[in-house]
């Protein structure tokens, strides 16, 4: 696995300012804030690492389950999980993310696919936490 880069450290006066790795069409780089140390400023970056981990794990779970769902013939539903997916990679998911999620849990359940429905499950406090869609 390789590692992306997704944002530098960069000193700016007297301040360690934490900067996208990525430009913007004007040549811009999107800022994650400034420190007036350089440990506060990895810290910071250490986050928004953890962050886009996060997102990566979500993102393999939900793919997972939609494979699964298709094999298995269950195919509405797979399309929901699916758009939910979509959702999540573009940092759209939020509070009706999470609630047809639930809707796909219980349909899941009532038709015994505990194992899916736990898969699924596992996401939904994820996109429910304020700190989630607040990533690059």
């Amino acid at each position: 696995m390789s590692i992306e880069k997704i944002a530098v450290i960069v000193k700016r006066k007297n301040k360690w300012c934490v900067l996208s790795h990525k430009r913007d069409k004007d040549g811009k780089r999107r800022g994650f804030g400034c420190y007036d140390s350089k440990e506060k400023a990895t810290k910071r970056l250490q986050q928004l690492q953890f962050f886009k981990h996060r997102k990566a794990i979500l993102l393999n779970i939900m793919t997972t389950a939609v494979d699964r769902l298709e094999s298995k013939g269950i195919i509405h539903i797979a399309d929901v999980v699916d758009l939910c997916t979509e959702e999540i990679a573009a940092g759209a998911a939020g509070e009706k993310t999470a609630i047809k999620l639930m809707k796909v849990v219980n349909l899941l359940e009532k038709n015994g696919e505990f194992d899916l429905a736990e898969q699924i499950d596992f996401v939904i406090p994820e996109i429910l936490d304020k700190s989630f869609n607040c990533e690059e």
